[in-house]
């Protein structure tokens, strides 16, 4: 019997979680965010930002926020600084605020209990890993209008 070969280079790149090196006409909008956030890398101490990334269906903002995400990881780990990226799909987690706090908190705590706290115990949890770790987060919500429409405008 005869093996098939694909008739692609590289499957993985396929693969939804695929992240691109470099995104061909968003390098200005990549630059921007760099040089929004990089005091992240300089004072992280003093990390209140947020940011609306909006645009059409499909015009790259996912990918533009995890290429983001990625580079300012590495760049962290270079310094030696504990600042974690969380890209968060709040549609995968049907826009429950008590899902979404439990993936933060599981992002520096892999093997955090799945269950037994409230959104607010949650919250506290994360803000008491981030002060005894020495740790900073940098917190991708996509898909946001998914908690709004779930959770209401106070969310």
């Amino acid at each position: 019997m005869q093996a098939y070969s694909s008739v692609f280079k590289d499957e993985a790149k396929l693969d939804i979680s695929y992240i691109p090196n470099s995104l061909p006409h968003r390098e200005k909008e990549l630059k921007l965010l760099t040089e929004f956030f990089s005091f992240a890398l300089h004072s992280p101490e003093k990390m209140t930002q947020r940011l609306i990334i909006t645009g059409d269906v499909g015009t790259g903002k996912t990918v533009l926020s995890q290429r983001f995400g990625a580079n300012i990881a590495m760049e962290a780990a270079k310094r030696r600084l504990n600042l974690k990226y969380v890209h968060v799909n709040c549609r995968e987690y049907r826009g429950r605020l008590f899902l979404i706090l439990q993936h933060v908190v599981s992002a520096f705590h892999p093997n955090f209990p799945a269950r037994g706290y409230s959104s607010e115990e949650l919250l506290r949890i994360l803000m008491q890993v981030l002060d005894e770790e020495n740790a900073y987060v940098i917190l991708s919500l996509d898909e946001f209008d998914s908690v709004i429409d779930r959770e209401g405008s106070e969310a």
